[in-house]
């Protein structure tokens, strides 16, 4: 799912769309390390914390500076690629 909207994010120029493509990408990731270190020593598992903290600190970052980037230079994102079709009456 990660792919398919970080594609339809970039196409569409949707800070929205990426923001979500990121909260999949980082759930996965924390889930996959979160799994990973949890039988080892309470070290190994502090630390994976404070990487995930930084990994998802980062990721809210890249989303507020490309909202700001968009709102400062006037993108709007493309409606047909983050809604329904319009109905042709």
């Amino acid at each position: 799912m990660f792919v398919v909207e970080v594609s339809a994010g970039a196409l569409a120029d949707s800070a929205a769309l990426l923001a979500d493509a990121i909260d999949f990408l980082g759930d996965a990731a924390n889930y996959g390390v979160s799994l990973a270190v949890l039988a080892l020593a309470p070290v190994w598992r502090s630390k994976a914390v404070l990487i995930k903290g930084c990994t998802m600190g980062a990721f809210g970052l890249f989303v507020l500076c490309k909202t700001a980037w968009n709102a400062a230079t006037g993108v709007t994102p493309e409606p047909l690629t983050m809604g329904p079709l319009p109905c042709s009456h």
